[in-house]
C-alpha cells in the first residue's frame, strides 16, 4: 500500500481512540511547549511532557514516532516530509477536550510544531539512554 494511504489509516486509528495518545490533562502543557520560540527550549520541555505519559502512552508515542522517522528518511520516494506527517498526525495525536471550532483552529500550529519536533527530535526526546529498555509491546493502546 501507499505510505500516505497507510498514514491516513493509522490517523483514522488515532482518532478513534477515546483517549488521544497525548492525554487531555497534558494538552495545555504540549500546547505551550509548541509556542516556546527556541528550539532547543522546545525539545527539553517535550522531553520532560513524554516523560509524564502513562505507560501505554509513552510505548505507543515511541513506537508511532520511530516509524515516523523511518517514514521521513524515505521521503524522497514516498513524498511523506515531516511537515506533512504533522499535518495528518497532529490533530489526532493531540486533541483538546474542547471540541468548539476555534479551539480547534487556533491549536492546529502548535499540534504541527509538537508532532514536527517529537519526529525531527526523536532521538533526543524519546532514547534515554540512562534508561533500561523494556517490551513496550504489552503496554501499547490498543487500536479498535
Amino acid at each position: 500500500a501507499v505510505v500516505s494511504t497507510q498514514s491516513g489509516h493509522y490517523g483514522r486509528d488515532f482518532r478513534r481512540l477515546a483517549e488521544p495518545l497525548i492525554p487531555a490533562n497534558l494538552y495545555p502543557s504540549f500546547m505551550d511547549a509548541a509556542q516556546l520560540p527556541e528550539l532547543e527550549t522546545r525539545q527539553e520541555k517535550l522531553r520532560t511532557l513524554i516523560k509524564q505519559l502513562p505507560e501505554c502512552h509513552l510505548a505507543t508515542a515511541k513506537l508511532l514516532f520511530g516509524h515516523l522517522v523511518k517514514v521521513v528518511a524515505n521521503a524522497e520516494v514516498n513524498k511523506m516530509h515531516t511537515y506533512n506527517l504533522a499535518i495528518i498526525f497532529g490533530p489526532t495525536v493531540i486533541r483538546s477536550h474542547c471540541n468548539d471550532m476555534v479551539s480547534l483552529v487556533a491549536d492546529m500550529s502548535n499540534q504541527y510544531k509538537v508532532v514536527e519536533c517529537l519526529i525531527t527530535k526523536y532521538s533526543y526526546i524519546f532514547e534515554d539512554k540512562k534508561e533500561k529498555s523494556t517490551d513496550c509491546d504489552s503496554a501499547l493502546i490498543p487500536l479498535l
